[in-house]
């Protein structure tokens, strides 16, 4: 199984957000076995894997020094529509397919509703705490948490850099 999580992390996914990636200066890292970040200086989103679910949404962000990450997975889909699902076969219920449909349908949906969240305005938060489907993640994989622990803090470099702080 590990070969089909790998394809997708390092292979699939970078792939499938190539564009979004490119837009918005987005570079990719694997963090564990099932999940992959895609981060630039202001965002950082945790793209997992599942081989039941799909696709699975998380975002970590850095509050006053510190790394947490909420799993917003529902809160960022419930803004799905039409025409970010434009021209995809969603009767078809294979795994992969779903997954690659997934991937097509969040890079359309993050670049039509939620620029503004790539470019760094964190707006958002505020509305996802009140929302029904607010949860702040804890993972206890070392590694896993090391590595986006130092996502978060190129992040606060780069911030850093471009302020000339």
């Amino acid at each position: 199984m590990s070969d089909w999580y790998d394809e997708y992390l390092y292979n699939i996914i970078p792939e499938y957000l190539s564009e979004l990636a490119r837009k918005y200066n987005l570079r990719f890292k694997v963090v564990s076995c099932t999940e992959t970040a895609m981060y630039n200086e202001w965002c950082c989103l945790i793209i997992g894997v599942d081989n039941r679910d799909g696709i699975i949404l998380m975002t970590d962000v850095n509050d006053n020094g510190k790394r947490v990450e909420y799993c917003t997975n529902i809160f960022f889909r419930r803004s799905i529509d039409d025409a970010d699902t434009a021209g995809l076969d969603l009767s078809d219920k294979h795994l992969n397919v779903r997954i690659l449909n997934d991937l097509i349908i969040l890079s359309r949906n993050l670049d039509n509703k939620w620029s503004k969240f790539l470019q760094g305005d964190m707006s958002w938060l505020e509305d996802y705490k009140k929302h029904s489907s607010f949860y702040e993640f804890h993972c206890y994989m070392e590694e896993r948490n090391k590595l986006l622990d130092e996502i978060i803090a190129w992040q606060q470099e780069q911030r850093t850099k471009t302020n000339g702080d």
